[in-house]
């Protein structure tokens, strides 16, 4: 039961940091777009 749970918290980890990864690639693109001045050409 105990090695179950761990992997249940593996899992759970795993996937928080997913998110946080996505989260912080989307942070840094569009502050990307946005030193660049690109949003003209995006909304077009």
């Amino acid at each position: 039961m105990y090695h179950l749970n761990s992997v249940l918290l593996k899992d759970k980890l795993l996937t928080l940091l997913r998110k946080l990864c996505q989260k912080i690639q989307f942070y840094i693109y569009t502050n990307q777009v946005l030193n660049s001045n690109s949003i003209p050409t995006l909304l077009n």
